[in-house]
């Protein structure tokens, strides 16, 4: 299990500078992606923005592209054509006035001799490609950490769903008795004073009515089918963030059917604690990857 949040920077070398690649991951429902690249570097937001796109999972992205070194742009002075260049006058000086003095400042007004110095796309995109898989180790190693302290607070919460699930299937074991002895008492104040009687067939019809409205056994039992999926979830080394939250949505269904069922006081209370036990559920798997 892995957290969205994080951090990684990563860099290589490109010409006689280095470039850097730095990540930074937020929450998110979806993927959202925003690159920062300045100067030349722009070019290549595809580039990082498509690299996100395959290897990060759901999150907001922040990537800031830099270069530290050469400027982009510079203007650096041509070997090549200014060697040219002094071979060419060094001949013509011979040739028309060898006792001139000769001086290689001559040729540094030259036009054409100096260029801008500007970044080689492929080694620039292969620069780029070693930064993020630096940049991208050093993020997952820190939501690695992140999602490890939240998967002991989920299981935490997950073993607590699961007590209050088994004290309200103990609980309502005892209900019957109470309702029968509620109702029975409950029937003899309405009949007191009077020659009226009510059979035991008919009182063991209402509370089988009763009972039939009341029934919670088979929510309980996909409770506790909803824990075992989540165990397996929490488990799974994929990411899992979405289907952690849809399955707890679905025992946040089978927790307030349970709640609208029953009328019990002890039922109730547990209500209220899974409840909350989920909402704080929910909120933590919104960081999960």
């Amino acid at each position: 299990m892995q957290s969205m949040t994080g951090y990684g920077l990563g860099s290589a070398p490109l010409l006689q500078g280095t470039l850097s690649l730095e990540i930074r991951a937020l929450n998110h429902k979806n993927q959202d992606i925003r690159v920062r690249a300045p100067g030349d570097l722009g070019d290549y937001g595809a580039q990082v923005e498509a690299l996100v796109r395959k290897e990060l999972g759901r999150g907001r992205f922040d990537i800031a592209l830099r270069y530290d070194g050469n400027e982009q742009g510079e203007m650096v002075l041509s070997v090549p054509k200014a060697t040219s260049a002094w071979k060419s006058i060094v001949q013509l000086h011979q040739q028309l006035c060898p006792e001139t003095p000769l001086s290689f400042s001559d040729i540094l007004t030259m036009p054409g001799l100096f260029e801008s110095k500007q970044l080689d796309a492929a080694e620039t995109q292969k620069s780029i490609a070693i930064a993020f898989e630096k940049a991208k180790a050093q993020l997952s190693e820190m939501r690695s950490t992140e999602g490890q302290a939240l998967l002991l607070d989920m299981n935490d919460r997950l073993a607590r769903l699961e007590v209050l699930t088994q004290e309200m299937k103990e609980r309502i074991s005892q209900i019957a008795p109470e309702q029968r002895q509620r109702l029975r008492e409950r029937v003899d104040a309405l009949l007191e004073g009077t020659s009226a009687q009510l059979s035991e067939e008919r009182l063991e019809l209402e509370l089988a009515l009763l009972a039939e409205k009341a029934d919670v056994t088979e929510e309980l039992v996909r409770l506790s089918s909803h824990f075992q999926q989540l165990k397996s979830l929490y488990r799974s080394k994929e990411p899992v963030g979405r289907r952690i939250d849809f399955r707890l949505q679905e025992v946040g269904r089978e927790v307030n059917t349970i709640g609208s069922k029953s009328h019990d006081t002890g039922l109730a209370h547990h209500v209220v604690e899974m409840k909350a036990e989920l909402e704080r559920l929910r909120e933590q798997v919104q960081n999960v990857e």
